[in-house]
């Protein structure tokens, strides 16, 4: 790929002109821009974040709008198992009082973030 010094333009008709005008794609600005970091860190604290009942949903005890929701989706009921075994994982390795609790309150959070979609299933996807 064709490196690009600062305020220089890339050659007419190339892919990297055509991307973007200052040469990079979208792709590129927001890894320079730190969105990655920003988006795995924010990623990593709801993964991590345990609980002590980081148990799928039981449908058979389903009381909130989304709980129903996802209990009528196989593909959301699918995402809540495998998160929920990610948060198992995760939670097992945690090594002090104080990562249990910041997962604890991370995964409360995210709760209250899930249950505010209601019955909305597309909200609840970009949940998971």
């Amino acid at each position: 790929m064709q490196k690009l010094r600062h305020g220089s333009r890339p050659p007419a008709g190339s892919t990297m002109a055509a991307a973007h005008p200052a040469g990079y794609t979208l792709a590129a600005r927001l890894f320079r821009s730190g969105l990655p970091v920003a988006l795995g860190l924010t990623l990593a604290a709801i993964l991590l974040s345990g609980n002590a009942n980081a148990d799928p949903i039981k449908c058979s005890a389903a009381s909130k709008a989304a709980e129903y929701e996802i209990c009528n989706s196989e593909t959301l009921i699918v995402a809540d198992e495998t998160l929920s075994r990610i948060q198992d994982e995760i939670e097992s390795r945690a090594t002090s009082r104080p990562q249990r609790q910041l997962f604890q309150r991370s995964h409360e959070a995210w709760l209250r973030e899930r249950d505010s979609c209601g019955a909305d299933r597309p909200c609840l996807e970009l949940r998971y």
